[in-house]
């Protein structure tokens, strides 16, 4: 059985894919994966236990915002969009072309896409070649390549209870909520963290925890970071916080690659403060993390949820707003705090974040909440699917 995956252009777009070849694997698929020639996408997929073909990622023209094409001095945007809306369709036919070349060639007998400008031309292949489509949509507000592919998907699984762009009552049968693949490293920590926790969880527990001095006095681990690739923002706010929260925090900041942020003598000779550009190992960091800040990509959400850890998330202020939507998700379950990035400052943290972070009752709240509101086992659950309707053609 041969199955080719395809996503990229972000982590949000090639963990789960990761996730689930690795589960695709083990039930005896033969795997392809399908990513783009970017540095994130083989930097992420740095191992050789896949066949991997990378592709020229042909992203939809997007039409500038009325306040940038009022200015003389952007008129080149405008000139670059009508320029890349030419090029468009060329570049993306040929494109398509290569991706049914790449699905000839492995004889596929199913295609599991995950969005993103790589996933639009295997998705176009796949129809031309009558190949079964399967999509994964990560976020709340279903992406362009994968609404647009949903009307020629065998199955649509979603990482969330309910998406707010796209009709999924008309055919109850093909759309299914299964949560986000989650990759080995995650699931191994969070049956280890499950286990240890599961006993201080529990409301008995909770009722028994009194704010002791012992407890006052622990430091809380706190992990920040604004998704692969960083956020201004948020680094220069935790900048101007660290002598508040170093009083009772030990902090790991991933700034993002090439955000490494100034740090006075002070704060840089701190045992409790450790900055990093990037990290492969946010499954182990996470692991030892109370409490963390962070943007909200669907994969970011999630992966925090999965490991029970309260978070304060920051959305990014740009899109279409799918990261505030993905956020709200667990603040509904009142397993996280959301604040809007022009509001995320020094007085948010002092008066809303530290004090918070003072109330071990509270944070356990958070942590039984995140942990009831989501599913861990969504890769079994695609694979499983997948499986059974090659079975049954």
């Amino acid at each position: 059985m041969r199955l080719v995956l395809a996503g990229g252009g972000s982590a949000g777009h090639i963990n789960p894919m990761l996730a689930v070849a690795q589960q695709a694997k083990q039930q005896g698929f033969s795997i392809t994966m399908i990513a783009g020639k970017t540095d994130i996408d083989q930097n992420l997929i740095n191992n050789k236990e896949y066949d991997v073909v990378f592709i020229k990622k042909v992203p939809f023209p997007r039409i500038p915002h009325k306040k940038d094409i009022l200015s003389l001095s952007d008129l080149l945007l405008v000139i670059n969009f009508f320029k890349k809306t030419l090029i468009f369709p060329i570049a993306f036919l040929l494109e398509t072309r290569k991706c049914r070349k790449i699905l000839q060639s492995k004889k596929a007998n199913a295609v599991l896409g995950f969005g993103g400008f790589i996933a639009s031309p295997v998705y176009l292949a796949s129809i031309f070649l009558k190949i079964p489509i399967y999509i994964h949509e990560a976020n709340v507000c279903v992406g362009l390549a994968n609404k647009a592919a949903s009307f020629f998907a065998k199955r649509f699984f979603t990482a969330f209870p309910a998406v707010v762009n796209l009709n999924t009552k008309n055919n109850k049968s093909k759309f299914q909520f299964v949560g986000l693949p989650l990759r080995k490293e995650f699931l191994a920590v969070g049956k280890t963290k499950n286990s240890l926790t599961k006993n201080s969880l529990t409301k008995n527990n909770l009722n028994k925890n009194k704010l002791t001095k012992n407890n006052l006095n622990k430091k809380v681990n706190l992990l920040v970071f604004g998704g692969s690739q960083g956020a201004k923002s948020i680094n220069q706010t935790i900048i101007k916080a660290l002598p508040n929260l170093l009083k009772i925090c030990n902090i790991t900041h991933i700034t993002g690659p090439g955000k490494k942020q100034k740090l006075s003598k002070t704060n840089a000779e701190n045992f409790s403060y450790t900055q990093l550009e990037y990290s492969n190992n946010m499954a182990e960091l996470l692991e030892k993390t109370d409490f963390t800040i962070a943007r909200a990509g669907a994969g970011t959400v999630l992966e925090i949820a999965s490991l029970a850890v309260p978070a304060c998330f920051v959305p990014l202020p740009f899109g279409n707003g799918e990261q505030s939507l993905n956020a709200d998700y667990l603040v509904q379950k009142k397993a996280a705090i959301v604040c809007a990035d022009k509001l995320f400052s020094v007085e948010f943290i002092e008066n809303i974040i530290i004090p918070l972070l003072k109330n071990p009752k509270k944070m356990q709240l958070m942590r039984a909440n995140a942990k009831k509101a989501i599913k861990t086992n969504a890769s079994e659950i695609i694979v499983k699917t997948i499986l059974n309707d090659i079975k049954n053609v």
